[in-house]
C-alpha cells in the first residue's frame, strides 16, 4: 500500500520518499462526480441542455461500440445483461407486453443523475440501445424517485 523510493544524491544517504501505490489510492476520497457536475454544469450555461442531452447519447454510442467488440457483434440481450452486472448495475431482464425490459437497480453515475436527471440518462438509453443495436426508451428513473432505472425495446 505504500512504496519506498531512495534517491542516491551526490554525497551522504540517499533520500527516501514514501508515497501511496495505485492500490492504495482508492481507500481515499475522490471527487469524480463534483468535477463532472461543474463540467456538465458549464456545458449547460455556455450551450444549453439539448448539447448536454447530445454529448451523453454520443458517449452512450461510443461506449457501446467499444464493448461490442467483447460481446462479439450487437450482443444478445443475457450477454448485456451480464455486461451491465460486471459494470456494476445490478440489472435483470425480464419480458412485458411484448417488450424486453431491462431493470438496472444501481445506477453508476447516481449523483450526477440526481442533479441533471434525463439528460444523462441518454448515456444508458444510447449504450444499451448500441449494445443491441435497437432503439430503448427509459421507462423509469432513480432520479425521478423510481427504486431503479428501467429500458424498454423490441427485439
Amino acid at each position: 500500500m505504500i512504496k519506498r523510493i531512495a534517491i542516491k544524491e551526490k554525497m551522504g544517504r540517499p533520500k527516501i520518499f514514501y508515497s501511496l501505490t495505485e492500490k492504495a489510492e482508492k481507500f481515499f476520497p475522490k471527487a469524480y462526480s463534483d468535477f463532472f457536475k461543474w463540467i456538465i454544469r458549464d456545458i449547460i450555461e455556455r450551450e444549453g441542455s439539448e448539447r448536454v442531452r447530445e454529448m451523453m447519447a454520443r458517449l452512450g454510442a461510443a461506449q457501446a461500440s467499444y464493448y461490442r467488440e467483447r460481446l462479439n457483434g450487437a450482443g444478445d440481450v443475457e450477454s448485456v445483461v451480464e455486461l451491465l452486472n460486471e459494470l456494476g448495475t445490478f440489472a435483470e431482464m425480464k419480458r412485458e407486453d411484448g417488450k424486453i425490459i431491462i431493470k438496472e437497480y444501481n445506477c453508476l453515475i447516481h449523483e450526477i443523475a440526481m442533479e441533471f436527471g434525463e439528460l444523462v440518462c441518454e448515456f444508458d438509453m444510447n449504450f444499451i440501445g448500441g449494445l443491441l443495436n435497437t432503439r430503448v426508451e427509459l421507462k423509469s428513473c432513480m432520479a425521478k424517485g423510481d427504486r431503479f432505472c428501467s429500458f424498454a425495446f423490441e427485439v
